[in-house]
């Protein structure tokens, strides 16, 4: 459990609330443009093919995850900012904010960003076909796979991460992960489809290459959890 001092020193800078103000328009701003995104109206064969599984997008997964965690963030910068009286209460608030951070938000934003460059300029019709260009438009697509990946940067240094358990963060790693995964095969053997047309191209050996590293996110995680322990450290010895 995170020490109640320690979450309230961590309160002090001003960054962590101007981070988190500004990563919540962006994110506003995306959410509205998604709203006002007609799909329907769009008769398309790419288009047509993934109405019916959206949901599936991993970008929209990882989306949410940080809307979930900026939000979250805003609600702690708050009640330290008024001077909130139950201390214990914040801090397993500010503990949970944190291991949904480092077990999630980090490994699935750059997951995401990563690979969708990477695909993006090897073969852009393997994962953003140039139909989309005419639904949606740029900032949108940046929004959602570029400046994430720099808001979420920015969080790992500005906002200063509490203690957590690596065990239950990485059950919760997990089973996003093999959850997704799980929901991926099983649309390919119930309606003979991958919802990423990419994965069908690939022979088996691939595919079981490209899953593992898929899960590589779990490194990622150590690495949260090694930077989190020397910023610790370095407020140790200054203070």
């Amino acid at each position: 459990m995170a020490d109640v001092k320690e979450v309230s020193e961590r309160s002090t800078s001003p960054l962590p609330i101007v981070l988190h103000l500004v990563t919540f328009l962006h994110h506003c701003m995306l959410v509205y443009g998604f709203i006002t995104l007609d799909l329907d109206q769009f008769d398309h064969p790419v288009v047509n093919s993934i109405k019916p599984f959206k949901f599936l997008t991993i970008s929209g997964w990882s989306f949410q995850l940080q809307m979930h965690h900026v939000v979250l963030s805003l609600y702690v910068d708050w009640q330290h900012r008024r001077g909130c009286k139950d201390r214990e209460k914040l801090a397993k608030c500010e503990l949970y904010k944190d291991m949904l951070f480092r077990a999630l938000v980090l490994p699935c934003t750059l997951l995401v960003s990563v690979l969708f460059w990477v695909l993006y300029l090897t073969d852009r019709d393997l994962v953003y076909p140039a139909v989309w260009d005419s639904i949606i438009p740029p900032w949108m697509n940046h929004g959602v796979h570029t400046s994430t990946i720099l808001f979420t940067g920015l969080e790992l240094l500005v906002a200063r991460s509490g203690d957590g358990s690596r065990r239950i963060e990485g059950i919760m790693y997990w089973v996003l992960s093999l959850g997704y995964a799980a929901l991926l095969n099983l649309l390919y053997l119930t309606c003979g489809i991958w919802f990423y047309p990419f994965l069908g191209m690939l022979s088996w050996y691939r595919l079981v290459f490209f899953l593992i590293f898929s899960c590589s996110g779990r490194v990622l995680l150590e690495a949260a959890w090694r930077i989190d322990g020397v910023g610790r450290l370095k407020t140790l010895k200054c203070n």
